[in-house]
């Protein structure tokens, strides 16, 4: 929700539009982008920043490509003040890590995308299909599959493997497993 009230003020965004002086994984302040009173001045801070009492922030660039940009940032209340470089040096120290979980959090996104359209086309198919692992038991199965495992043409066990009790199907779906 947050991200969605931002993205009118895009070309307002300290972070994004001077990630130029943010190099990627390494903690900046925003003193390092902008004095106070730029930061004051600014749409964000205006309609966002100054209603939830931040001003200081600090951030690490954690990505970029296909230009798209991603940051973790940190802010805080004008009283508390400026982060200080020992902070800063906690954030270094974090960001490999971060950034490598950003990595994998991306690639399993787009794996889960490529598994979720699988399945959708597999459900077009005008065939039941199930996906068996070594021990026969049922990972997967099509919109076809699940209607022969709910009429009970097939079934799982009680150990979860593909059985049939359909006196027609079982010597096939014996061979066929073996």
């Amino acid at each position: 929700a947050f991200l969605g009230t931002t993205a009118h003020l895009h070309d307002d965004n300290l972070w994004i539009t001077r990630r130029h002086l943010a190099p990627l994984g390494k903690a900046v302040s925003m003193e390092a982008l902008a004095s106070v009173d730029e930061v004051k001045r600014s749409r964000m801070y205006q309609e966002i920043f100054r209603e939830i009492d931040s001003l200081h922030g600090c951030g690490i660039a954690i990505a970029e490509q296909s230009g798209s940009f991603g940051a973790m940032l940190f802010m805080r209340s004008q009283q508390e003040g400026a982060f200080e470089d020992s902070e800063l040096k906690l954030l270094d120290a974090t960001a490999p890590h971060v950034m490598r979980a950003t990595q994998i959090s991306n690639l399993l996104a787009h794996a889960d995308r490529q598994v979720r359209g699988l399945e959708s086309a597999s459900d077009h198919l005008n065939f039941g299909m199930l996906l068996l692992d070594g021990k026969c038991r049922i990972l997967f199965a099509n919109a076809l599959g699940e209607e022969m495992l709910v009429s009970g043409v097939l079934t799982s066990g009680v150990t979860g493997q593909l059985t049939t009790a359909h006196p027609r199907f079982a010597g096939r779906l014996r061979g066929f497993l073996d």
